[in-house]
């Protein structure tokens, strides 16, 4: 699932993106644009969550649940590297597990 995500999503172009070692603090960008937390998998990457629109801390702080769900998603995902990213303003994205939940949404109405 993930996966596949990761290897669509080669194609766009981040702005900006920051994975730091485990235990690492990271620091809040305050440039404008569409943050999201990230996974990356060798060069592959995908846009977990978001977006956090102008919001890089509220990326941050959700870094660790979203790798959790993930993870109960994507056994793989252990060994993804968690982070954030920023796309230009207003990019029209949404993360694959907002995906995830309108898909759940859309199929229960």
């Amino acid at each position: 699932m993930l996966g596949e995500q990761i290897s669509r999503t080669l194609s766009m172009q981040i702005d900006a993106y920051r994975h730091r070692p485990e235990g690492e603090a990271q620091h809040p960008n305050t440039k404008l644009g569409d943050y999201f937390v990230s996974a990356l998998d060798g060069k592959r990457f995908a846009l977990v969550s978001g977006p956090y629109v102008n919001d890089h801390a509220a990326a941050i702080s959700d870094i660790n649940e979203c790798r959790s769900l993930v993870e109960e998603i994507d056994p793989r995902a252990v060994f993804y590297a968690f982070g954030t990213c920023r796309l230009k303003n207003e990019c029209g994205k949404i993360g694959f597990l907002q995906r995830q939940k309108l898909k759940e949404i859309l199929s229960k109405g």
